[in-house]
């Protein structure tokens, strides 16, 4: 696919209409929405490539995949972490290693609506909207919070690995923007309209695809390795700190 950003879209008032982002749209393209960020001309350019590329199969995001939010919950954490499970918020999803994270007591009521599984794919949904991640080894049967859409692959359909890649790409991200609504806080809510406009290309081969998806697979798992790794030699450096000083005592 070609490679695509802001410097390719002419603005309405050249140099000083860039600054502003202002543009024009017929009222024939409304499709019943006034808010600008629905008809962003860089969601508009990539819609348009992809409506028109021989690169692959395209069609939309529910073609591929299914989601939901889980409502809004009181969160009852604990301290020992024996009595918990690992919560992931919304802040975690572009960290390399997620801080701070707390525990919720692991015989809440309704704990399964919480539940994360292996490659599903959490979404950002309130706030900074798009920010992904694929659920890795790791992170499988953890809970995530509300503010985190899931994006369940139906992987005979597609590789999550993949999917996770396009959704990040300009071209995926894009397409998540024009999708925002709200005042205050930024929103996409429950699916609906992400799921039935939000278009992914496919490609014809097969290869390409399992290729691209095993990469991403490979990444998240190799972030997690890497964690532990940290995780065990700051142990062990504590641990020979921990026993000088007791010596030297």
């Amino acid at each position: 696919m070609p490679e695509i950003d802001e410097d390719d879209i002419q603005y309405f008032g050249e140099k000083y209409g860039k600054i502003i982002k202002s543009f024009i749209v017929k009222s024939s393209d409304l499709n019943l929405r006034f808010d600008a960020s629905y008809h962003l001309p860089l969601a508009q350019k990539a819609i348009y490539i992809l409506s028109q590329s021989d690169k692959g199969v395209v069609k939309e995001l529910k073609t591929y995949a299914n989601s939901y939010v889980p409502p809004r919950f009181k969160r009852p954490y604990v301290k020992n972490f024996e009595e918990g499970i690992p919560l992931l918020q919304g802040t975690h999803i572009p960290q390399i290693k997620p801080l701070d994270i707390k525990y919720i007591w692991k015989n809440m009521k309704n704990l399964n609506a919480y539940i994360i599984k292996k490659n599903w794919i959490l979404a950002t949904s309130s706030g900074t909207i798009g920010r992904l991640s694929l659920v890795s080894d790791y992170w499988n049967n953890w809970t995530a919070t509300n503010h985190l859409l899931r994006i369940i692959c139906d992987e005979k359909e597609i590789h999550p690995g993949y999917l996770t890649a396009f959704l990040l790409s300009i071209y995926g991200q894009s397409q998540f923007q024009r999708l925002i609504y709200g005042g205050v806080v930024d929103e996409i809510g429950e699916a609906g309209n992400l799921f039935d406009e939000i278009l992914i290309l496919k490609p014809h081969d097969k290869r390409i695809e399992d290729n691209i998806g095993n990469i991403v697979v490979e990444s998240f798992n190799k972030r997690d390795e890497a964690n532990k790794i940290e995780d065990e030699t700051i142990k062990l450096f504590e641990k020979e700190l921990k026993e000088i000083a007791d010596s030297i005592l």
